[in-house]
């Protein structure tokens, strides 16, 4: 037998057959990623409402006394919400080329992308607004505003000391 003989004897090392499968396992292995990478969203949704529940505990800690002890946490707090920031868009970027692997429209997509929009913003809000520890109760007394009446009853009832009216430069 000669070598072109015992060549042509093997056959081919890839055939229809072989491509199919090995195009199977890309297809399933495309799909096993795009599950992970929308668990990874559905997770990761959902951080706003997280923000926000967190902002009101911080509040209920101002309002009982702790706002120096939170304050002294400003800095990790704040550095846990940029990183959530970070976690969400990493995960649209996941699900984004998830989409591309597959060719299937994830909705994860779009609202990782509002979620991250959404939670940047309110971070950055409050790392402007919160520079103290002043600040910091400025902002728990802002998520109880008093209306325009109960604030000018209470104004009659309790009125400011004469000092406050005292003051160079105030105008009563």
């Amino acid at each position: 037998m000669t070598l072109v003989e015992s060549y042509l004897a093997r056959g081919p090392k890839s055939g229809p057959a072989l491509l199919d499968a090995r195009s199977r396992r890309m297809a399933e292995a495309e799909r096993e990623y795009a599950d992970a990478v929308q668990q990874f969203a559905r997770d990761m949704l959902g951080s706003v409402d997280t923000f926000e529940s967190i902002c009101e505990m911080l509040v209920q800690d101002v309002l009982k006394g702790k706002g120096a002890e939170l304050h002294n946490e400003r800095e990790s707090l704040l550095s846990d919400f940029r990183r959530r920031v970070d976690l969400l868009q990493q995960a649209c970027d996941g699900a984004r080329r998830a989409e591309q692997a597959t060719g299937i429209a994830l909705p994860e997509v779009t609202l990782l992308a509002e979620e991250g929009k959404t939670l940047r913003e309110k971070v950055a809000r409050l790392e402007s607004r919160w520079q103290t520890e002043d600040d910091l109760e400025v902002l728990a007394a802002d998520r109880f505003p008093l209306p325009a009446g109960k604030l000018e009853t209470l104004t009659r009832k309790y009125p400011p000391p004469q000092s406050w009216y005292d003051q160079e430069g105030v105008v009563s």
